[in-house]
C-alpha cells in the first residue's frame, strides 16, 4: 500500500516585539525538553542519526536569543521585528530551505542551525524557541501538507512564508494555493506549541516509516496523535504500518476512527476500502470507495477499487462501469487494464 501522507511541510511566525517584554509569550523549557525528548528517541532507535538537539539544544538558544536580542533593540514597529527576525534567522543564521528532505536532522532546530539547512518544521521550531526566550509570541497555522508563520499583536496580522523568505500572503491566497474550502478542518487557526511538537514526531514516524522501521514510525505516530488530537494523518499512517505487519485488525480500527475525526480525506476510504477488500468485506469495502468517491470522482484508483469491490459481490455489470470509468481517466491504468479483461472474459465464458 502507498504511503497515505507525506512529510508534513511547516513554516513559522514571529510574533510583534512588545516593548519592556510585555507579552503573552512566558519562557519554558517545556517545549526544549519535548524536542530534545524526540532528538533522544532518533538517536536510541537509529544511532547513525547522532541528532544534536538532545543535548545542544537549550544553550544555542540562549546564545540565539542574545544576538537576536541585540538586533531587536532597534525595532519600533511590526514592520522593524519582520525585518530584524527574518534577517537573523535566514541572513545571521544562514539557514535556508531543504526541500523534500527525509533526513532525520532537517526537522530539529539546533540541528538545523548546524547544517544551515532544513526543513519547515525544524525552521518552525527553532523560531518558536527562540520567541519563548524573547518574549515575542511565534506561532504556526496549518493548511492541508503545510505550515506558515503568522505574526499578530492583536491589532494586525501579517502571514509570513518561509520557503520564499517571509514573503506575505494573506489567508485567502493560502486558501487558494492549498484548495481550502469553506468549512474546513484547516481553518487557519493559530496552532499550540504542543501541536507543533506533534508534526515534529509525525515527521519523524515518516522518515523511519520511508526507512522500513515500521515499529518505529508506530511509536511517533501515536506520539504525534496525542500531541494535536484530530490530526488524522497520523492515524492513516500508522494504520498502514500496522497493516504492513500484518494487523489488519488494527489498522481497520485506526482507519475507522480517522474517518470519524476527518471524513473529509477520501484516502482514509480508499485504504478502508482495500483493508476491507483483504479481508473479503467487500460490501464495506463498496461503502468506503464510495465515500471517497464523492470527494474525489477524477482518481482512477478509486474507481479500480470501487470496481474490485462490485466484482467480489458478483456485481459485475456494475463493476465494468466502474472499471470503465478508471480507463475513462487512465487508459494505461494496468490494474483497471487487467481488471476489464477478467470481467469481459467472464462475461463472454457465459
Amino acid at each position: 500500500m502507498k504511503t497515505l501522507f507525506g512529510s508534513l511541510c511547516v513554516s513559522i511566525c514571529l510574533g510583534f516585539l512588545v516593548p519592556n517584554c510585555v507579552s503573552k509569550v512566558e519562557p519554558s523549557d517545556k517545549l526544549i525538553r519535548e524536542i530534545a525528548n524526540a532528538a533522544a528517541f532518533v538517536n536510541k532507535q537509529s544511532p547513525s542519526q547522532s541528532i544534536a538537539d538532545g543535548s545542544g539544544l537549550g544553550a544555542f538558544i540562549d546564545s540565539a536569543s542574545r544576538h537576536c536580542g541585540k538586533l531587536l533593540e532597534s525595532a519600533h514597529s511590526m514592520d522593524d521585528t519582520i525585518s530584524c527576525l527574518v534577517a537573523y534567522v535566514y541572513d545571521s543564521l544562514n539557514i535556508g530551505f531543504d526541500s523534500g528532505s527525509i533526513a532525520m536532522a532537517a526537522y530539529f532546530p539546533y540541528a538545523t542551525q548546524l547544517r544551515h539547512k532544513g526543513s519547515c518544521v525544524g525552521v518552525t521550531l527553532l523560531c518558536v524557541a527562540l520567541g519563548e526566550r524573547l518574549c515575542i509570541p511565534i506561532v504556526g497555522v496549518a493548511a492541508p501538507g503545510h505550515v506558515f508563520m503568522r505574526i499578530d499583536n492583536g491589532i494586525v496580522s501579517h502571514n509570513l512564508e518561509p520557503n520564499r523568505h517571509g514573503y506575505q500572503y494573506t489567508d485567502d491566497e493560502y486558501r487558494a494555493k492549498y484548495a481550502i474550502a469553506p468549512g474546513s478542518w484547516y481553518t487557519l487557526k493559530a496552532l499550540t506549541k504542543e501541536n507543533l511538537v506533534g508534526m515534529l514526531w509525525y515527521d519523524i514516524g515518516n522518515s523511519f516509516k520511508a526507512a522500513g522501521n515500521l515499529i518505529e514510525a508506530m511509536q511517533c505516530y501515536t506520539k504525534a496523535y496525542e500531541r494535536f488530537p484530530g490530526f488524522a494523518e497520523a492515524l492513516g499512517n500508522n494504520a498502514l504500518c500496522r497493516a504492513a505487519l500484518g494487523d489488519v485488525s488494527g489498522a481497520l480500527a485506526l482507519l475507522e476512527r480517522a474517518a470519524q475525526k476527518r471524513p473529509d480525506l477520501e484516502n482514509i476510504y480508499a485504504n478502508l476500502g482495500t483493508l476491507y477488500i483483504s479481508k473479503g468485506e467487500n460490501r464495506k469495502a463498496c461503502s468506503a470507495f464510495e465515500e471517497a468517491l464523492q470527494r474525489d470522482k477524477k482518481s482512477a484508483s478509486l474507481w479500480y477499487g470501487y470496481a474490485l469491490s462490485l466484482s467480489g459481490q458478483e456485481m459485475r455489470t456494475q463493476a465494468i462501469n466502474a472499471v470503465d470509468s478508471a480507463l475513462a481517466l487512465d487508459s494505461k491504468y494496468a490494474p483497471a487494464v487487467n481488471l476489464k479483461s477478467q470481467l469481459t472474459s467472464h462475461e463472454q465464458s457465459r
